[in-house]
């Protein structure tokens, strides 16, 4: 029994389990903290270095994102977690015109200033979907902006 505590000691610190109502939902994302569990431990007996459970996680969520990246993106902006931090921060972004609707300039709120004043910019990030005004960059390559 010792492993088994041993080993919900160290999910429970990176569970992917959120508010969810449905049982199965729950037990699919034990199910999956588990086998990330044993790819943990294998990881850690093959290589012989120290790493935290966390760190193997990030890193196993970067080599994913890295070998599977979205080609098209049918999400709404409002959609999209801010915590969506990998993409952003790894490919190519250029900044574009906002589309025009029913040929009127499209004006869309800028992620970075929103936090603290609303401020509204024509240009966005196309890959993104997301509007930026001069923080384009503050967003692309700061991880906590």
């Amino acid at each position: 029994m010792g492993a088994i505590d041993n080993r919900d000691k160290v999910i429970t610190n990176v569970e992917s389990i959120r508010k969810c109502n449905k049982w199965y939902k729950k037990y699919c994302f034990h199910l999956l903290d588990v086998a990330i569990w044993n790819a943990f431990c294998l990881y850690k007996m093959k290589k012989n270095e120290k790493m935290t459970m966390r760190a193997f996680h990030l890193k196993l969520i970067k080599e994913m994102v890295k070998n599977h990246k979205m080609l098209n993106n049918n999400c709404s902006s409002r959609n999209k977690s801010t915590a969506d931090h990998s993409l952003r921060l790894t490919e190519k972004h250029f900044p574009s015109f906002c589309k025009t609707v029913n040929k009127k300039k499209t004006l869309r709120n800028c992620v970075v200033c929103s936090k603290n004043d609303i401020r509204r910019s024509r240009y966005e990030c196309e890959d993104c979907d997301v509007g930026l005004v001069p923080c384009f960059k503050t967003y692309h390559t700061e991880l906590y902006y």
